[in-house]
Formats: C-alpha cells, structure tokens, sequence
C-alpha cells in the first residue's frame, strides 16, 4: 500500500487515490466529472505496518487475532457482531472482485490501478480499491 492516501467524497466508499510527491491528483486525472468539493477532501496515512495482519485476521475470520492486534496498538477492540459484519463485508468484496475481475486476481489486500480517462477526462490517477469502506478502515487504524 502507498503511504499517503487521499479521497473525495464521503468515508462510505472504498476508493482512496495514493498521494504523488508532486501534489494531489487534479479532477481530470481522477476522472472525476463535477467541480472540486474540498469539504469532502480527506488524506491521511495507510498503517502499513499491521494492515496486512488486520486484513489476515479478517479474511480467516479469526475474531481473537484481529483484537490482540488492535488491542497492541491502543485501539479499542471490536465485539463479536462487528467482527462478523467485517467478514461479510470482506467476502462480499472478493466475490465481487472475483466476478468482475476474474478468479486469477489475488484481491485479499484490495486492488491497486490507474483510474482510466473517461470522456474529455484524462485519467491516470493511482487508485487503490480496498475490501472495506473507509469508515472501517479508520475504526480498525488501518488509516489515519
């Protein structure tokens, strides 16, 4: 995953672009069609450090796993429900990948790529699609 992450709209979506050395990605290069809205800007950090382990605890639906790791970190741990809804999100996510994408593509992490151009838009922008929505993310620490 980059380091630096950014994303315009609300945190209910899964699409995050990496942040260049040279500054964020303007409205054309994201393929993005309506005028910049920066109230629902938001960057931040990818914790690369145990987002691989997060994910693995959720992917093999090992509830104890994810909490040691989030109680490691200070962050408060998730209660059974929550857990479960985090792997019916997650398979949700790879079934999708798998039907749209195809079998052959390994989506445990997410799915990282160019934004394609789209009508007079340019495209070009990295984009990473994760297997949860960022509120999750965030809940987790899994960005910052």
């Amino acid at each position: 995953m980059p380091e630096t992450w950014d994303r315009y709209g609300s945190m209910k979506g899964s699409n995050f672009a990496d942040i260049p050395s040279s500054g964020k990605y303007s409205n054309s290069e994201r393929s993005i069609p309506y005028v910049q809205n920066e109230k629902a800007y938001h960057s931040g950090n990818f914790n690369n450090t145990t987002y691989f382990n997060k994910i693995d605890a959720i992917k093999s639906g090992d509830f104890d796993a994810l909490n040691i790791i989030l109680k490691s970190e200070g962050i408060p741990t998730v209660s059974e429900a929550y857990f479960e809804d985090l792997k019916m999100r997650y398979d949700a996510f790879i079934a999708k990948i798998a039907k749209e994408v195809g079998t052959y593509v390994d989506a445990t992490y997410g799915i990282k790529g160019k934004v394609a151009a789209w009508k007079d838009l340019k495209g070009g922008a990295g984009q990473i699609t994760t297997p949860l929505i960022g509120d999750k993310l965030l809940r987790l620490g899994i960005i910052v």
